[in-house]
């Protein structure tokens, strides 16, 4: 009769690495079933903290048609913000989050204003965005001659 060690003797190695295969595949396994949170969303998302935006409140307001009548005003550009809810656990997109956003971005443009601000009520599971629920707004950026 052969004893146990004989017939387990091929397999030893993978004994050894038995540990290690097992925390791999589980690795593996739970980056395969949420490869998204490495993802993120497809579209631009700017973290703008409560700080800065109400900074940006003051320094890049939004006008209206009524309000620039008479004013002189350059426009810059064209801008598209997205508040987005990519993880379960997110916070709800909103309208201010995306317009806090349109305000980064025309900061960094050097505008001090926008115009035409108008947001898409909020849409539904999009593959196309990675988000669960979004909002996107849209505005001009313009520099106001003082």
């Amino acid at each position: 009769m052969r004893h146990l060690g004989y017939v387990l003797a091929p397999f030893a190695s993978f004994l050894v690495l038995a540990p290690a295969l097992l925390a791999l595949a589980a690795g593996v396994l739970v980056a395969g079933c949420n490869w998204y949170w490495f993802i993120g969303p497809f579209v631009e998302v700017i973290k703008v903290d409560q700080l800065t935006a109400e900074k940006l409140k003051t320094e890049i307001p939004v006008y209206d048609r009524d309000q620039l009548k008479g004013v002189r005003y350059k426009v810059v550009q064209p801008l598209e913000a997205t508040s987005c809810k990519n993880l379960l656990w997110d916070p709800p997109p909103t309208e201010q989050d995306a317009t806090d956003q349109l305000r980064f971005k025309a900061r960094t443009m050097r505008a001090n204003g926008m115009m035409n601000l108008s947001c898409f009520t909020k849409e539904g599971t999009s593959l196309y965005k990675n988000c669960w629920q979004s909002v996107t707004c849209n505005a001009i950026a313009i520099q106001v001659s003082p």
